[in-house]
């Protein structure tokens, strides 16, 4: 009877390990937007800027806990359970990014006075931190 207390207990933490974050998006088209005056569209688009510079900072926290994690797991296998490896972060700022891409375009239809914002892609912006860590690291 304990024995099989023990396993399905195993199993249940198992299957709960494995749960992932399911991303919140937004999207890109709502209806409404072409009748939208200016000063809305820029609005919604400091709105999404303001979640974008949020999520950047959840962007590297889960980066920070996952590598913590990651080492802790070589000593103790518990530990990669509770890796994060969904990527729903990511996926939330493409959403927002392609929101914002979006209302930019109307806006400029509209020819409303705002300048224009591009955005730095997360994973090139990653590659180059990394090269310089390296570059960096290398004795010359």
């Amino acid at each position: 009877m304990l024995k099989r207390i023990f396993i399905m207990t195993l199993v249940v933490s198992l299957f709960i390990s494995c749960a992932k974050r399911v991303p919140h998006t937004v999207q890109a088209y709502q209806p409404g937007d072409e009748a939208r005056k200016c000063s809305s569209l820029l609005s919604e688009v400091s709105y999404y800027h303001n979640k974008i510079s949020g999520k950047m900072g959840e962007v590297n926290s889960r980066t920070g806990k996952n590598a913590a994690l990651g080492v802790a797991g070589v000593f103790l296998i518990v530990p990669w359970f509770f890796m994060d490896m969904s990527g729903a972060e990511k996926t939330e700022l493409e959403s927002y990014k392609m929101r914002i891409d979006r209302l930019q375009l109307i806006a400029m239809d509209k020819e409303c006075n705002f300048t224009p914002v591009k955005f730095e892609n997360i994973e090139e912006k990653n590659s180059e931190a990394r090269n310089e860590l390296e570059n960096s690291e290398t004795p010359e």
